[in-house]
């Protein structure tokens, strides 16, 4: 048998009658059926390895298929290191404090070192033992400048309570060192003496 009867399947080296063993020619012919399926697969591969997706102006190829993720951290998860894998990790605000003499509104910006997308709100707000009326409000997340409502209307804070359910996000992606910013108001000022506070993370899927 040569090298082609095994590519390819086809055992042309010799004479059915003169090699006396149809056994044999079989087990040839099975393993040529074998290479020559090897050797397609292997140069199909080689084939796929050459084309490129083709990109859209939004950058995404594939026709936005693949990992959202990894189209947008790509070379970079941490500054300058390619992703290597995708987790869930808090993005931490300062807490902040609403007094009587106070603004009663607030502004509170984290910028995460990783690429990510904000997956869930958690907010815990405190208030003194006479400031059970004080309401307050979750007026918009934004990362960047584009807005996670869509609408104008404030979401009462308490909406993302730590027990909440059903209260994911899925927000705009954000690259590394894009502001991630949530806006806050109450309803109304808290009485003398008292103080309301409110305490803020975002659970992010990000690239490590």
């Amino acid at each position: 048998m040569d090298l082609l009867g095994m590519l390819y399947g086809d055992d042309s080296s010799g004479d059915d009658e003169s090699s006396g063993d149809d056994e044999s020619s079989g087990e040839g012919s099975e393993m040529g059926d074998d290479l020559g399926d090897l050797l397609g697969d292997i140069l199909g591969r080689r084939r796929k390895k050459r084309a490129k997706p083709t990109k859209g102006k939004g950058g995404g190829g594939g026709g936005g298929k693949g990992n959202w993720l990894k189209e947008y951290a790509r070379g970079g998860g941490a500054m300058g290191m390619p992703p290597q894998s995708y987790q869930e990790y808090p993005l931490g605000f300062d807490p902040f404090l609403f007094t009587p003499a106070g603004p009663q509104t607030a502004r509170l910006t984290a910028q995460p070192q990783l690429a990510c997308k904000p997956m869930r709100p958690v907010i815990i707000v405190l208030r003194s033992a006479g400031a059970g009326g004080v309401g307050v409000n979750l007026e918009d997340v934004k990362v960047g400048q584009r807005s996670q409502f869509i609408s104008a209307a404030p979401i009462a804070a308490e909406t993302y309570a730590p027990t909440s359910f059903g209260v994911m996000l899925a927000g705009t992606p954000a690259g590394p060192g894009i502001l991630v910013t949530a806006f806050y108001s109450t309803t109304i000022a808290p009485p003398a003496g008292e103080s309301v506070s409110v305490q803020t993370a975002i659970i992010c899927h990000a690239a490590s």
